[in-house]
């Protein structure tokens, strides 16, 4: 999954976008299929409150609800 594909879900351009590049590399070293990472991360943009917990992408989830800022 490119960064341009993931500005196309909607993942915000900025540091953001660069937690979520990091993120979707780590998930498909752990085995995700690229199907699976975008389903999730369309759930999780839809409503990233629902998602903190998430073993993959549960940081990305508080960046996003932090209006794209990490940490």
């Amino acid at each position: 999954m490119t960064r341009r594909d993931l500005i196309d879900l909607g993942i915000p351009p900025g540091e953001v976008l660069g937690l979520a590049s990091f993120l979707v590399r780590n998930a498909r070293e752990r085995g995700l299929e690229p199907e699976e990472i975008r389903t999730r991360l369309q759930s999780l943009l839809k409503s990233p409150e629902d998602h903190p917990e998430d073993a993959c992408f549960g940081s990305l989830a508080k960046a996003v609800r932090a209006g794209g800022h990490p940490g």
